[in-house]
């Protein structure tokens, strides 16, 4: 698995490079690189689809925080990632005829294996903190993906969106994981929190925790977030503004899917917890109506299957919540029929698009003659979304009302069973609309303009792809062992309800539907027919439901969080000009001030702070540096000539290399010669020029300024008296603490393997701060660097421009989009 992770993430490093070596032949061979990682993972299908099998490797990464890159492949984790890297490899394919008149193409292939990346570490992680690093790589990489055509203000708002919402999450999600770990290391008894996730699943009283509900609410805002459950589903249509590669890929297997993952797998741990059961199932059904409800009233194309998605997220998240086999099977079930359907239709709307210009499905029809094959793919799928026998999604739209009408007893009442069976009819019904509007509308209905829009001819690369998982939802339940039943069963397992998945059962429903006769093979039947109706008489509801959702808009989530964005965005402007007003006195007081009322208030606690301090073994060189350093510092504060200034303030700076060398650190000596010469020379060659010191202050501000000087001296001159005293030292020893300082020289050998202790502190104890200093400068150069590169050419006359390092002569010779791809925009 990790070995998979790099060569995706490797591939996805060197993939502009490759894409413009390779020209069109880049694409096919990203695609075989993604099978072969997904063949890798069907190898494993017998050994991890057994009951109880797994498939687990780890690797040291951090073990002094007890983290490591610890992978784990079951039945749930095989599932997601043979969607991921299947689905995957069909979708690059794809892309590499869609975009390859697109000036960016070779980025975008990095992107999206940097996406499938991410992607599949989120399914295989078994380790808290590492499943949150990929967790946050995902929205990352679909920041980059929405945001592709950053050229437009559309892409940019949606990219901005998706990230503040995930990313929003992602921080509550962080909280939630490590809640959870110190919960599960408090019921095993385990010091320090359990990491490990298969680890944390098997602990025995997790919901009885105190941090159980605070981990809980956590973990569940991330995975709502993620998956656009309401009322953070408004993201996930937004995000349409991405190339169809991306939708497809984003909407079918994975990051959409990532929350639902989430909550699947925490499920065996939690389901013993109504306030989980109850959430899950409260905001899954909320998301699921209102999803079908707004998919309703689209026309175009890609945002009639956005809203579809988040209805179908919704369920999947529902049905996790109701607990027990049969929410479990009916979870399992449709998330694949839904994975194989969704990307099909994506991947046509795409080459629906492509091929004629337009995105409106209303004015398009008879387009069967021009693409059969894709009208073909288009009717299995829109079949299989609407739930029609005998296509695999009939099958799980069976799971799903056979779970509603069958629920846990000790879940859920009577009544409050019909409100859910509705609830899911009603999108059933809805879903079947859409279906018939998307799968049939453009190719086999009249067109409104009366002839069939003009469509080009597709590359098998745009025809392949959608026929392939055509087929596959039509193979899955006429051949259920060939790969549904048994990825199904393995899911299951691993949410710890091994059972026989009812395939069977399900075409024996539809074969003799009056010999055993079901509700939910009859209320399956009815949204059939329903919804098909609504499909003929839409003209006559959908103003009506147009006009309803106009009235709600003023206080839907969208509307709410555009002015949550305006007003964190007011609120910035006005605490940047009160805090950060750009007078450097105002900052410098700030933290002055800060400072010694923090320092102040914690030696005032520690009852007397300077305890034990003793004053001896002063010699009449420190006291005559001590004064030299005292007269400099007096007197750089009444000089009217900078240069004046500058030497007063240097003699501070060399009398403290001396006390440095009367103490014995001949290095840090040196380092303070060093910093201090550079430092009066650099001062004086920049200042020197400069008139004399003016005085812009009155005399009460000064008097404040020197009231702010003294506090600030006296509070660092009491911590220093208080770090010489042995009092604190003294109690530690007593009870049975090692100074730090004593640590540090006992370590610095031993691990870092180096003499001099204050190195050792700067590079390997503190590595990570230098580290993170190191990289400020480094973002901080590149910065200017941009800057400069940037300045308008009048003040660069006479120069020529730089050539674009991102481009090669082949790219230049057209920037703009083709015309069928503005119209998806």
């Amino acid at each position: 698995m990790l070995t998979s992770i790099i060569v995706l993430g490797t591939m996805a490093a060197a993939a502009p490079w490759i894409s413009r070596a390779l020209g069109r032949f880049a694409g096919p061979l990203f695609a075989l690189v993604a099978g072969g990682i997904f063949l890798w993972f069907t190898s494993s299908f017998a050994a991890v689809t057994q009951e109880g099998g797994a498939i687990s490797e780890a690797t040291a990464w951090l073990p002094s925080f007890g983290v490591d890159l610890a992978f784990r492949l079951d039945g749930l984790s095989l599932l997601f990632a043979m969607l991921i890297t299947g689905i995957g490899s069909l979708i690059l394919l794809y892309a590499s005829d869609y975009l390859k008149d697109h000036h960016l193409r070779h980025r975008f292939f990095a992107f999206l294996i940097a996406f499938m990346t991410a992607m599949l570490g989120v399914v295989t992680a078994d380790n808290l903190v590492l499943l949150f690093v990929f967790w946050e790589l995902t929205s990352m990489t679909s920041f980059l993906l929405i945001g592709f055509d950053h050229d437009k203000e559309e892409s940019r708002k949606s990219a901005v969106q998706a990230l503040l919402v995930t990313g929003l999450g992602g921080l509550v999600l962080l909280a939630g994981v490590f809640l959870l770990g110190i919960a599960a290391g408090n019921a095993a008894g385990v010091q320090g929190g359990l990491w490990r996730l298969s680890e944390v699943l098997e602990v025995e009283g997790l919901t009885e925790q105190p941090l159980f509900l605070g981990a809980m609410i956590c973990l569940l805002g991330g995975a709502f977030t993620k998956s656009a459950q309401f009322p953070f589903h408004f993201w996930l249509p937004n995000a349409m503004a991405a190339p169809t590669p991306v939708s497809a890929y984003l909407h079918s297997s994975t990051m959409v899917k990532a929350g639902v993952y989430l909550v699947m797998r925490l499920n065996p741990a939690f389901d013993d917890s109504l306030a989980w059961s109850w959430t899950l199932a409260g905001f899954g059904a909320t998301t699921m109506v209102v999803g079908a409800v707004l998919a309703a009233r689209e026309t175009y194309f890609k945002k009639v299957l956005a809203y579809s998605t988040v209805s179908s997220l919704g369920i999947m998240v529902m049905f996790t919540g109701v607990s027990g086999e049969i929410g479990a099977e009916a979870a399992v079930g449709y998330l694949l029929a839904h994975a194989l359907f969704k990307a099909c239709l994506f991947l046509i709307a795409g080459s629906t698009t492509h091929a004629t210009g337009s995105k409106d499905i209303e004015t398009l029809g008879g387009l069967r003659r021009a693409m059969p094959l894709t009208a073909a793919a288009a009717l299995i799928g829109g079949l299989s979304m609407a739930g029609a026998p005998p296509l695999l999604g009939f099958v799980g739209k069976e799971l799903l009302l056979k779970a509603t009408t069958h629920p846990p007893e000790s879940f859920i009442l009577w009544k409050k069973a019909v409100v859910l069976t509705g609830m899911v009819t009603v999108s059933a019904v809805l879903t079947v609309m859409v279906s018939v509007l998307v799968g049939w509308r453009p190719f086999f209905a009249k067109p409104k303009q009366g002839e069939p829009a003009e469509a080009h001819a597709l590359s098998w690369r745009m025809v392949t792809p959608p026929v392939v998982l055509a087929l596959l939802t039509l193979v899955g339940p006429l051949v259920p062992r060939f790969f549904a039943a048994p990825l199904i069963e393995g899911g299951m397992a691993s949410l710890g309800h091994p059972a026989e998945y009812p395939i069977k059962i399900a075409l024996w429903d539809l074969m003799f539907p009056f010999a055993k006769f079901s509700a939910a093979f009859a209320l399956s039947i009815g949204a059939l027919f329903v919804g098909t109706w609504l499909y003929l008489i839409r003209a006559r509801w959908r103003p009506t439901l147009q006009k309803t959702l106009a009235l709600i808009n003023p206080i839907s989530p969208l509307t709410n969080y555009d002015r949550v964005l305006k007003g964190t965005l007011a609120f910035g402007r006005w605490q940047t000009k009160v805090v950060q007003s750009g007078k450097l006195s105002r900052y410098v007081t700030a933290i002055v001030l800060t400072t010694v009322g923090l320092s102040a208030w914690a030696l005032i606690r520690s009852g007397d702070p300077i305890q034990g301090y003793e004053n001896s073994g002063r010699t009449f060189l420190d006291v005559t540096l001590l004064v030299l350093m005292a007269i400099g510092a007096v007197a750089s504060t009444r000089y009217r000539s900078r240069l004046a200034a500058i030497a007063s303030l240097g003699v501070v700076g060399y009398c403290v290399a001396v006390i440095f060398v009367v103490l014995g650190v001949p290095d840090i000596a040196m380092t303070q010669f060093s910093i201090e010469t550079l430092t009066v020379i650099i001062f004086v060659l920049v200042i020197y020029a400069l008139p004399r010191f003016n005085v812009y202050s009155g005399g009460g501000r000064r008097i404040f300024d020197a009231g702010i000087a003294l506090a600030f001296g006296a509070t660092v001159t009491v911590l220093v008296l208080t770090a010489q005293g042995n009092s604190t030292l003294a109690t530690a020893t007593q009870a049975g603490l090692t100074p730090i300082s004593q640590t540090l020289g006992e370590l610095s050998y031993v691990e870092a393997f180096g003499k001099n202790v204050v190195n050792v502190i700067l590079v390997d104890f503190r590595g990570m701060d230098t580290m993170g200093e190191i990289t400020v400068l480094g973002i901080a150069a590149i910065g200017i660097f941009t800057l400069l590169k940037l300045r308008p050419e009048s003040q660069t006359a006479g120069t020529a421009p730089l050539p674009r390092l991102t481009e090669s002569p082949a790219d230049t010779k057209s920037r703009s989009m083709p015309n069928w791809m503005e119209a998806e925009q």
